[in-house]
């Protein structure tokens, strides 16, 4: 529900699409097409091979295949289901495709902007689609470091954003689950949810003294402060 609200909120958006087989349910799924009414559900099949034939084993992998066929089709904005937008992705606009380094070695997945079939996500998707092998010892091979490769052999074809969408990274979680991280230079936030043993609603983030109440708050009630109850 925040993720959907913060891109509703921030960058406001002509249209939301949820590509996915299934359609959401439940009590935040209904207050966001209630207050969301730009959200459409385009029905998409999980990809279950590659064009070379070979099974994509999990569910991230299908999802990794899956971003880049709807980005080829549609162009605009993909986001992770917790990433979370932190303001208007506006100044980025002029680039043909964008994305953020999350460590120095590779960039992420979970916040790709791009034109319709821009070219960086055109030799993507084609290179995944004919060179995927399912080896878990190779697990993000072609979701992080295939796109990192092409991004430093094609300059021209992307601009890379140094961590403004992901920080902090994914080992430091303590930063998002634990303290209060200053994200004043983020565009996004990844909130890496599977990591998160915790459950929360919108009220006790209001007392969450730690930074993924402080983004919860944010969207919700426009102020990263404690709220006084």
């Amino acid at each position: 529900m925040l993720g959907f609200l913060s891109v509703h909120k921030f960058q406001n958006p002509c249209l939301i699409m949820l590509h996915g087989d299934v359609i959401p349910s439940g009590p935040y799924w209904n207050y966001l097409i209630r207050n969301v009414p730009n959200i459409i559900h385009v029905r998409m099949d999980q990809p279950e091979r590659t064009k070379n034939n070979n099974t994509l084993v999990t569910i991230e992998h299908r999802s990794d295949l899956a971003r880049l066929i709807a980005l080829k089709e549609y162009g605009g904005i993909y986001l992770d289901m917790d990433t979370i937008l932190l303001r208007s992705l506006d100044p980025l606009m002029k680039y043909p495709a964008t994305m953020s380094l999350e460590y120095v070695t590779n960039l992420s997945n979970g916040l790709i902007m791009a034109e319709r079939s821009s070219v960086f996500i055109v030799q993507w998707l084609k290179q995944f689609q004919t060179n995927y092998v399912h080896d878990s010892n190779r697990y993000f091979e072609y979701s992080l470091f295939l796109p990192t490769r092409i991004a430093r052999a094609h300059p021209s074809w992307i601009h890379v954003e140094n961590m403004t969408f992901c920080s902090p990274p994914g080992n430091m979680l303590h930063q998002l689950f634990d303290e209060n991280f200053d994200w004043k230079d983020n565009y996004a936030i990844h909130l890496y949810l599977r990591y998160y043993t915790i459950t929360d609603d919108p009220f006790t983030v209001r007392q969450l003294n730690k930074t993924i109440g402080a983004v919860a708050r944010l969207v919700l009630y426009d102020t990263k402060s404690l709220c006084n109850d």
